[in-house]
């Protein structure tokens, strides 16, 4: 069953899920890694391998719902996963930017077949220049953190944290992941988040 929202939004129960609504309405969509990276460490001129964008153009806020990070190969160094947001980061790549290098990849709707049309760019390399007030900042850490040694033949895991409205990335900043040491081993990365007006 739906409802009429404040600014005449179809607004659905939560018979089909939390996020139906969002999804249904073209909203939700999914950021993920398609090959094996290996997370970079934490630092104020970073080379994030997955990342985030809201330009400044883009009138709506990013709430991420959900990320996973899954073990593909390698052996671990003790160390943990956390996440770092580009304040200000603008609309442009070059030099001087906050960004003078980003390699785009595909946003997948979050209805199959159905592609995404929104302007958020998600991105599996970048090179982040950003100085006075687009210098990187620690978001915060998440869940995860491994001991060492975690081997491919002995060990495996799996990070999901749900943000549950806890992050909110709004027009012209940047997300991404990063971790403590060197943690050495390669993982895929999957984000989920949909979009809100600001």
């Amino acid at each position: 069953m739906s409802v009429v929202g404040s600014s005449g939004e179809a607004v659905y129960s939560e018979l089909h899920g939390k996020y139906y609504t969002q999804n249904y309405n073209g909203k939700l969509w999914i950021a993920s890694l398609t090959s094996a990276s290996a997370i970079p460490v934490a630092a104020t001129s970073a080379t994030p391998n997955f990342i985030v964008w809201n330009p400044a153009s883009n009138n709506q806020n990013v709430i991420p719902v959900s990320i996973s990070v899954g073990f593909a190969a390698g052996t671990g160094i003790a160390g943990a996963i956390g996440y770092s947001y580009i304040p200000n980061a603008g609309s442009t790549v070059a030099t001087g930017a906050a960004m003078s290098a980003f390699t785009a990849a595909t946003i997948r709707g979050g209805v199959a077949a159905k592609a995404y049309a929104g302007k958020v760019l998600f991105g599996t390399a970048a090179t982040v220049t950003g100085t006075g007030n687009s210098v990187p900042v620690r978001w915060k850490w998440s869940q995860f953190s491994q001991g060492a040694p975690i081997t491919s033949t002995a060990a495996a895991y799996s990070l999901i944290e749900h943000f549950d409205g806890s992050l909110i990335l709004p027009p012209g900043a940047a997300f991404y992941v990063d971790a403590s040491a060197a943690i050495a081993e390669t993982v895929m990365i999957s984000l989920v988040a949909y979009e809100a007006p600001v």
